[in-house]
């Protein structure tokens, strides 16, 4: 997926690292913060990295490219934080 030109905020759910085989649900912490802010008009992307086809590195770059005013993070205990951190540092 890429951010369509004039996204106002790209959200990214991390690799879970070990767990990326077992666990494929819906990132659903990203639906319901963007629930309100598209309610109110705002286009949200929401970048699901543990079933990103290519490496993440490249799909952040890609809708980073695209524009966005702001970038949020889900991020849970382990290696997802090690992979924000990492994202924080592409993003900016």
């Amino acid at each position: 997926m890429s951010a369509a030109p004039g996204t106002d905020v790209l959200l990214i759910y991390p690799p879970l690292g070990c767990w990326d085989g077992l666990i494929k649900d819906i990132p659903l912490s990203l639906l319901y913060a963007a629930a309100d802010s598209v309610k109110a008009g705002y286009r949200i992307v929401v970048l699901d990295l543990r079933i990103e086809p290519q490496p993440w590195r490249a799909a952040v770059r890609r809708c980073m490219e695209q524009g966005c005013a702001l970038v949020g993070f889900s991020v849970m205990t382990g290696k997802p934080i090690e992979t924000a951190l990492e994202l924080s540092r592409v993003s900016r």
